[in-house]
Formats: C-alpha cells, sequence, structure tokens
C-alpha cells in the first residue's frame, strides 16, 4: 500500500530557537534604554542610573546576544548543510515507546522507530526538530508511521525532517 507523507518539520524552513535571539534582543533593548529615558523616568525606576546599567548590564546583554546568534547560526547552517548535501540518515516505520523522558533535560519526550530513540525538547537547542506534544507537536501516540530524517551529533540525534505517513485514499469512480 502506498503512501502520501505530511512533512511536520524541515530543517530548510524553519530557524529552531530564534525566541532565544530574540530574549536576547530584548535584553539589548532594556539596557540600552533605560539610560535614555526621560529623567523623571529614570528616577522612578529603580538603578536605571546605576553603573550596573551602564558597565554590567548592557555588556552582558550584548555578549548573550552575539553568543546566542552565533551557536544558534552555526547549529542551524551545520544541520543544513547536512541535509542539502545529503549527509544524514533515514529511518521509517511506526512510533513506538512514545512518551516523557524523565532523566533527561527538563519537558523531554521522545519516541522509537525501528529501534532508533529520538528525545528532544522545548528547552534543549539542538538547531533541530523539538516541538513537544504539550506544545501542539506532531508525535501524539504510538502507532503513528513517520518517516525521519536525521544526524547524529554531541547533542545526540537531532531530526532534520520529520513527515507522517498517512495511507494514500482509494479514488473510487
Amino acid at each position: 500500500m502506498s503512501s502520501e507523507s505530511r512533512i511536520v518539520f524541515l530543517i530548510t524552513e524553519s530557524f529552531p530557537g530564534w525566541h532565544w535571539i530574540l530574549i536576547a534582543l530584548l535584553l539589548v533593548v532594556v539596557s540600552i534604554g533605560l539610560p535614555c529615558l526621560p529623567p523623571k523616568l529614570r528616577s522612578a525606576i529603580s538603578g536605571a542610573d546605576s553603573p550596573f546599567v551602564k558597565f554590567v548590564m548592557i555588556p552582558l546583554s550584548l555578549l548573550f546576544l552575539a553568543l546566542t546568534s552565533t551557536i544558534l547560526a552555526s547549529y542551524y547552517l551545520d544541520l543544513r548543510s547536512a541535509y542539502v548535501s545529503g549527509d544524514r540518515t533515514v529511518v521509517e516505520g511506526r512510533v513506538h515507546g512514545f512518551g516523557p523522558r524523565p532523566g533527561s533535560v527538563p519537558g523531554a519526550e521522545g519516541f522509537f522507530v525501528d529501534k532508533v530513540e529520538f528525545v528532544y525538547s522545548e528547552y534543549f537547542i539542538t538547531g533541530g526538530f523539538n516541538k513537544n506534544w504539550s506544545e501542539s507537536g506532531p508525535i501524539v501516540r504510538d502507532g503513528l508511521t513517520v518517516r525521519v530524517h536525521y544526524v547524529e551529533r554531541k547533542r545526540g540525534r537531532v531530526i532534520l525532517k520529520l513527515e507522517i505517513l498517512e495511507p494514500r485514499q482509494r479514488q473510487t469512480g
């Protein structure tokens, strides 16, 4: 029986972890913005004029932005390159063992396809798929048929492409 695939994640069409860059950017804006506030407003905010803001908070927020952007971009470019060049492994089959992974990072869940285990979490930045079921992720039950394109990295197996396979409907007519 043939099947149709529905792509639920593809590394070339997403940039996982972008929200960390937004958080870092927000820190930069706040730390730079505090000393720029009008004097009356600055005096209402405790510490807005302190040397801590100028000499610690601004440099640290800029450093956090630079590190976050650099790390995420390098993860993304490495994974995208692996996908585009075909330097990846593909496994296809039914999901089994789906559920939380308490011994791993917070909020981690995972599943097996054949004997290959995948573990992911919204809180663990890998650059690849990490959408938990509790956050409307696509893996919701055992028995789901999937095709997973992945690579092995120091941080574990990273999913580059996730497809849900559905039986092709027979057309009558």
